[in-house]
């Protein structure tokens, strides 16, 4: 396995493409709508934490606004799980959390964003639904029927009476609103 460092050099060749990037994903998203039966009918989301390995950034303690060896965007999040029999489970986190709709038959990315890991998944949500309603995106959601989430996505348990058995997981659907 490669150092960190060169991961990061990686990166930072690839941010200087990002524009060539996102049009190539997008012509292969549109190539599976057009090619793949059902694509798109049935969405997922999630949300997914990327932990960085870089030292924090503290301005105080910085020597110079560049140094390389922090992720200067990067923030801490705490999620807290309610597990069975009342016990909660605190996982913490320092980086970055991608946010990503994807087809549920086929499993391939829809739309993604990338975060700070401490922005809130249905707040990201909701602004992707907005932007690709927004956007030449929008036939992804005029294709979507459904778009399923786990339980964390239920914001004020608007989404409970959706709510179905899968593979004995408890699924929601979450209802697709642009307003």
């Amino acid at each position: 396995m490669p150092p960190a460092r060169v991961f990061t050099g990686f990166l930072k060749q690839l941010r200087k493409h990002k524009d060539k990037i996102d049009k190539i994903n997008e012509e292969l998203i549109k190539f599976m709508y057009e090619n793949l039966e059902g694509f798109g009918e049935d969405g997922a989301v999630d949300g997914k934490y990327l932990d960085t390995y870089a030292n924090q950034f503290h301005k105080s303690k910085a020597k110079k606004e560049t140094d390389e060896r922090a992720e200067h965007e990067a923030t801490s999040s705490c999620k807290t799980y309610y597990m069975k029999y009342g016990t909660t489970k605190k996982e913490c986190h320092y980086g970055y959390r991608a946010h990503i709709i994807g087809d549920a038959k086929y499993g391939l990315p829809i739309h993604w964003k990338v975060t700070t890991a401490n922005n809130s998944e249905q707040i990201e949500l909701d602004n992707m639904i907005k932007d690709m309603a927004s956007s030449e995106e929008k036939y992804k959601l005029e294709k979507m029927i459904n778009l399923m989430a786990d339980a964390g996505y239920d914001k004020e348990n608007k989404a409970l009476r959706y709510g179905r058995y899968t593979k004995g997981k408890k699924v929601y659907r979450v209802p697709l609103s642009t307003d």
